[in-house]
Order: C-alpha cells, then sequence, then structure tokens
C-alpha cells in the first residue's frame, strides 16, 4: 500500500448526499475479485451525462469533495478500488458508510469528515477556480487551500498511522512479528 501523508491536488467536486456503491461502480463490473482496471468504470453510468463532474475536469485529481454518507448501500470493496485505481487519494465529506470508511482506511484512501459548512467552502473554492490547489496533511490533521487557511479534522491515531505507513492492519500487525514472539515468549514461562 502506498503512504498516504501529505496529498497536494486540484479537486473534483460531486456535492451529492447519499451516493451508493453502485453508484459508484455498478454490480455488473463486479466479476473480479482483485483489485486493477476499475478506474475506468468509476461512476461510469453517470459519466455518460456530459455534464457529470468527472468530465469537467482535466488531469490527475487526487482529491474528490463530496456531500453526506458517501459509500452507502452494499459493503462492496470494489468501490475504494476503483476511486483509488481512478487517482483519489483523499475524499472529503460531511459523512461516510461505516463500512465504505473502513474499506477506504484498509486500501489507503483517506475519508475525510469535515463539518458541512467546511465542506461547501472547499467545494465552492474548487467550482470557482478548477485549478485550486488544496493540501491534506493526515500527520498534521488539515486541510485547506495550499497556502490559505486550513481546517482540522480528526482521525482514529491507528488508521493515522497506517495511512502515513502505508501500512493496512494486516502488514502493521506483519511488522510486529517480533515484538509479537518476544512477548508470546516472555508470557508462555
Amino acid at each position: 500500500m502506498e503512504k498516504n501523508n501529505i496529498t497536494i491536488s486540484t479537486a473534483v467536486v460531486f456535492k451529492s448526499d447519499n451516493i451508493d456503491t453502485d453508484k459508484i461502480i455498478p454490480a455488473r463490473f463486479l466479476k473480479a475479485v482483485s483489485r486493477g482496471n476499475f478506474g475506468e468504470k468509476l461512476f461510469c453510468d453517470l459519466r455518460t451525462n456530459p455534464n457529470f463532474c468527472l468530465n469537467q475536469y482535466t488531469g490527475n485529481r487526487k482529491i474528490l469533495i463530496t456531500g453526506n454518507n458517501f459509500g452507502c448501500g452494499s459493503s462492496r470493496e470494489h468501490a475504494v478500488w476503483a476511486l483509488y485505481d481512478y487517482g483519489f487519494r483523499v475524499i472529503i465529506g460531511a459523512g461516510f458508510a461505516d463500512i465504505f470508511k473502513n474499506n477506504a482506511f484498509n486500501n489507503g484512501l483517506l475519508p475525510l469528515i469535515l463539518p458541512e459548512e467546511q465542506c461547501n467552502i472547499l467545494a465552492q473554492k474548487a467550482i470557482a477556480n478548477h485549478d485550486t490547489v488544496f493540501e491534506v496533511s493526515v500527520e498534521a490533521q488539515t486541510v485547506g487551500i495550499q497556502g490559505g487557511e486550513k481546517y482540522h479534522f480528526n482521525i482514529d491515531p491507528f488508521r493515522r498511522e497506517c495511512l502515513i505507513n502505508g501500512s493496512d492492519t494486516t502488514q502493521w500487525l506483519l511488522n510486529m512479528k517480533e515484538e509479537i514472539i518476544a512477548f508470546e515468549k516472555h508470557n508462555s514461562r
């Protein structure tokens, strides 16, 4: 998994609430059980509309600003794979479905929760100027316009450490192998 500590990028704005995983990646594309090539299917039914947000932006944008309850619906991990494969590393919203949020963290995608007012301010700035550059720091737990006002966000310390180090929960445990063996030897007496 890639390290995800500092993200500096322009943003795509898809300011809608209750975007379910079937909109993120339709069920007909879920035949694969391993990651790869899901980015081209991201929001594919919505992308048929030339006015859809992904069709309005150019360049590699790593930040998606959305509404509340993003990732609701089924628990498919493919939704996170599609977002990540497309190039997103941060999704900013007022809230996320719990399973989606956990899947995101486990795959190196930051589901960044801000109050709706702050989400709206960031979205308005991105819409007003598509070249607005945002900076997200997992370590500092801040997000904002690069060189401008920053907003603080909360993140679980364990999830924060995993993102900064590029580890999922399994890799985190494997990195502690020596300590686990030493603990077992010490406590098996």
